[in-house]
């Protein structure tokens, strides 16, 4: 689930300085499709596939909001810390979508 978060999951929250995502117009396969390929491989069933893409956006929203919590408190600093904090109440949001199989 947090690999499709990190693949292309990130590129669908406009403004986020953590990844532009891997887009298939840079010649890279969409995460369906290699979640496809790992499934035909590996035999796997992704049935379930939404809870743990969710379960992806979840986490990555908690360890967002840690380093932010650091940077309020003046524990972290550098350029990009003060946009991440805004990141969370998105992924979550996307956490949710996935949810719902959107």
């Amino acid at each position: 689930g947090l690999f499709v978060v990190y693949w292309d999951g990130l590129s669908q929250i406009v403004g986020n300085p953590v990844a532009n995502g891997i887009k298939p117009e840079y010649g890279f396969p969409s995460a369906s499709d290699l979640l496809q390929r790992y499934a035909l491989k590996s035999g796997s069933e992704l049935s379930h596939i939404e809870w743990y893409i969710a379960f992806g956006y979840f986490k990555l929203a908690v360890i967002l909001e840690g380093i932010y919590l650091r940077f309020s408190q003046g524990q972290t600093v550098g350029p990009g810390f003060a946009e991440i904090g805004p990141l969370v109440e998105p992924l979550v949001s996307c956490g949710h979508r996935a949810l719902r199989g959107e």
